[in-house]
C-alpha cells in the first residue's frame, strides 16, 4: 500500500503546469516504451492496486493494524481468536460436545439471527475451545458468515454476517472478496487475473530500468577513473 503512494509521488512533475507535465506520465511512447509502460501502466493501475494492497494488510495484519486504522473511524470488534487469545488458558475450558451437538447448537444459533442458508463448513479449534460454522457458499460475491460458538457450552461466542455491524465491521468483512476479485462476480475475478499479470510485467520492466541505471553508474565510474588515471 506504501509502494503504491511512493509509485503515484514519483510520477509528480516539477514546475508547472502540474497537469499539464503530469498527463505525459500517463502516455506511453515507443522510443522509450519499457520506460513508459512502467511508469504508466503503474499510473492506470493505480486505483486497482490500492484496494487490492488495502484488502492484503487487512487479511495479514487484521488485529496489529487494520482493524486498529478503521476502528479509529468506526469500531472493529477483535475476532473471537483475538479474544480468546487474550484469555488464560484455564479460562478457555475444555470441549464437552461431539460435531453432531455443534451443529445442532449452530442450527439453534443460525434461527436466532435469522440466518438461512445451509452450514457448509464446521471445525473445531483446540487451542481456544470454540466452534465455528460457515453458511452458504464460502465464494460468494460478499462471501459467507460465520458464527462462532464455546466448546464447552455452546454459548454464542461472536459472528461475522456479511452486511451486517457497525461501519467499519462491514468493510472489514468485505476484504477477502474485494482481494479476489469476488465482489464484481466472474468479471472481477477476470480483473484481478489480469491485474496480475500486468504487475508481472511492472516487476520485469522495473528490474530492466534498474539494470539499466547501474550499467550507466558502471561506465560513468569507469570514465571517471581512467580520466583521473590520464590526469
Amino acid at each position: 500500500m506504501i509502494d503504491c503512494f511512493v509509485s503515484l509521488v514519483l510520477t509528480f512533475p516539477r514546475g508547472r503546469p502540474f497537469f499539464g507535465k503530469w498527463w505525459t506520465a500517463w502516455k506511453i511512447k515507443r522510443q522509450r516504451m519499457n520506460h513508459d509502460v512502467h511508469r504508466a501502466g503503474g499510473l492506470w493501475l493505480w486505483l486497482l492496486l490500492t484496494p487490492v494492497a488495502v484488502s492484503s494488510v487487512a487479511m495479514n495484519l487484521p488485529e496489529q493494524v487494520f482493524k486498529p486504522l478503521v476502528s479509529l473511524v468506526s469500531k472493529v470488534e477483535p475476532s473471537v481468536y483475538e479474544a480468546r487469545g487474550r484469555l488464560p488458558a484455564e479460562q478457555l475450558g475444555t470441549t464437552a460436545y461431539d460435531f453432531h451437538q455443534a451443529y445442532d447448537f449452530a442450527l439453534q444459533h443460525a434461527a436466532e439471527l435469522g440466518l438461512s442458508e445451509a452450514i457448509t463448513e464446521l471445525y473445531y479449534s483446540f487451542e481456544y475451545n470454540f466452534y465455528g460454522a460457515g453458511f452458504g457458499e464460502h465464494d460468494s460475491n460478499q462471501g459467507n458468515a460465520w458464527l462462532f460458538f464455546h466448546g464447552t457450552d455452546g454459548r454464542l461466542l461472536g459472528q461475522e454476517i456479511p452486511g451486517q455491524g457497525t461501519l467499519g465491521q462491514r468493510f472489514h468483512l468485505l476484504q477477502p472478496a474485494i482481494h479476489g476479485g469476488r465482489i464484481l462476480g466472474l468479471p472481477g475475478r477476470i480483473l484481478i487475473a489480469v491485474l496480475g499479470v500486468a504487475i508481472a510485467v511492472l516487476s520485469v520492466t522495473g528490474v530492466v530500468i534498474w539494470w539499466r541505471k547501474l550499467g550507466a553508474r558502471r561506465q560513468m565510474a569507469t570514465r571517471r577513473a581512467m580520466a583521473t588515471e590520464a590526469g
